[in-house]
């Protein structure tokens, strides 16, 4: 008969041999863990490979448990938690796209601006150097860099 181990939650309870022990699974072969609770293996619902895994789970629950105060509060909390995390990572993606939105329609503006500046000391015949506002507008389109 195989023997399920609940590898991901290690505690005082095992799952061994169609039986729930407390102990160690060395202490069920050994036969110094104590059994606590036999699965019936004649009950017609289910298979026994479902009846082991539906025990396996129950002995994981109790080992993640086991150490709460009050479990069903702690699980509300981590349920919270998750929720909180899924929402703030959407909110945060939604965010980064609105400012990626608004910096491109920044430097689309700032690009008009330094066209219409450029023509405007063309036509009048000045050096686009001596225009503050054209140095401002290209510093700022260039990341502030000078």
């Amino acid at each position: 008969m195989s023997t399920p181990e609940t590898k991901w939650t290690p505690g005082p309870l095992v799952y061994a041999y169609g039986a729930i022990y407390h102990g160690t699974l060395e202490g069920v072969r050994n036969e110094t863990s104590v059994r606590i609770a036999m699965m019936d293996r004649q009950e017609p619902h289910t298979l026994p490979t479902e009846r082991d895994a539906n025990a396996a789970r129950l002995v994981a629950c109790w080992n993640a448990c086991l150490d709460m105060q009050d479990p069903a509060a702690e699980i509300e909390r981590l349920r919270l938690v998750e929720q909180h995390a899924e929402t703030d990572q959407v909110t945060a993606a939604e965010l980064a796209e609105t400012h990626a939105k608004e910096i491109a329609a920044m430097r689309e503006a700032l690009q008009n601006i330094i066209a219409h500046h450029v023509e405007q000391n063309r036509i009048k015949g000045r050096p686009e150097t001596e225009s503050t506002t054209l140095r401002i507008a290209r510093t700022a389109l260039s990341g502030g860099v000078k």
